[in-house]
């Protein structure tokens, strides 16, 4: 059950600090809709928190003020593989989906430790749609953008070797300014889609060409060499 708790205005102010991108929701202006967003409830995580799993219905969608959502769907094996991620201003496109036409979430959300959330009832962000273009303009261009993710993400299972999503991923965390990785060798592999022998094998060979240092749970990229950013 979620707690129903008012949205203070520095949350709003928070959002709107955030660099403008044509799927973040600081772009929105609209005092009548930012008035709405406030009364809707809002929850944080100190820990890693599964907010929603596979099979669950979708009551709310939500909406990052801080921190990051994993998008995360199991194969036939049971393997966890990432769709996509979502960043501050952002929500999963794939529960708004579902939540339209009223089927349980065909993924599951997982929030990072620090995550702050809004949690936008399912039935209002339809209604909002309706009644206002700048969200519906912000719903679509955010579609539009993680589809292009899960494109990315077929591309790299279909034709880039693990080496090559390792680093991709590793160039991504630096380009945003996270040098240090909270994460075991387990969890980039299930990242990834792959093995953790074979990621912890590809991180030795990295930190013995001097592009990284391990440590346990911690993956530090001050040295990491950029490539395609």
């Amino acid at each position: 059950m979620y707690i129903k708790i008012c949205m203070p205005d520095k949350y709003i102010a928070k959002m709107k600090n955030k660099l403008i991108t044509p799927a973040n929701i600081s772009q929105i202006m609209d005092e009548e809709l930012l008035a709405q967003i406030k009364t809707c409830p809002v929850r944080s995580f100190k820990e890693k928190t599964l907010l929603m799993a596979e099979g669950d219905p979708v009551a709310y969608l939500p909406i990052v003020v801080n921190g990051r959502l994993r998008v995360t769907r199991d194969d036939d094996s049971g393997r966890e593989v990432l769709l996509y991620q979502v960043m501050d201003g952002e929500t999963c496109v794939i529960s708004l989906t579902s939540g339209a036409i009223n089927e349980p979430s065909r993924v599951a959300l997982t929030a990072d430790a620090g995550t702050m959330v809004i949690l936008i009832p399912s039935k209002l962000s339809l209604d909002w749609m309706d009644v206002f273009p700048e969200w519906r303009r912000f719903m679509f261009s955010l579609c539009h953008a993680k589809l292009g993710s899960l494109v990315r993400v077929i591309d790299s299972m279909s034709f880039q070797t693990t080496n090559e999503r390792i680093i991709r991923r590793l160039e991504e965390s630096v380009a945003i300014g996270q040098v240090e990785l909270h994460m075991t060798h387990q969890q980039l592999a299930a990242e990834l889609g792959t093995a953790r022998e074979v990621v912890s094998r590809l991180l030795k060979k990295m930190e013995h060409e001097g592009k990284l240092k391990l440590f346990r749970g911690r993956i530090l990229l001050h040295n990491f060499p950029v490539t395609h950013f």
